[in-house]
């Protein structure tokens, strides 16, 4: 009983910003249980989210790369790596 009066005694605010960082906190702790992939994919999400009027720019800056990068490939000057075997990689050196 005395949690609850303690509890109604802080204001919505308090209460309502607690509750918003316990749940970022629950999201961030099962987004990382996914696999690479698919944290990435959120990544990309949130990070669209941020600056909607930038995205189109930074959208035009990645297909430019995008090509670059192909173009080099079909010239041999760039080798292809396995995706999803090059983000465990990452996600391995990252926890050493």
């Amino acid at each position: 009983m005395g949690f609850a009066v303690a509890r109604l005694a802080l204001p919505l605010e308090v209460w309502s910003a607690t509750f918003r960082r316990m749940d970022s906190v629950l999201l961030a702790n099962e987004a990382l249980k996914l696999p690479a992939w698919e944290r990435a994919q959120i990544i990309d999400a949130l990070w669209r989210s941020l600056d909607p009027a930038e995205q189109a720019l930074i959208d035009e800056a990645w297909v430019a790369e995008s090509r670059d990068r192909l173009a080099a490939f079909r010239q041999g000057k760039l080798e292809a790596l396995d995706g999803e075997a090059t983000l465990l990689e990452i996600e391995a050196s990252l926890r050493s």
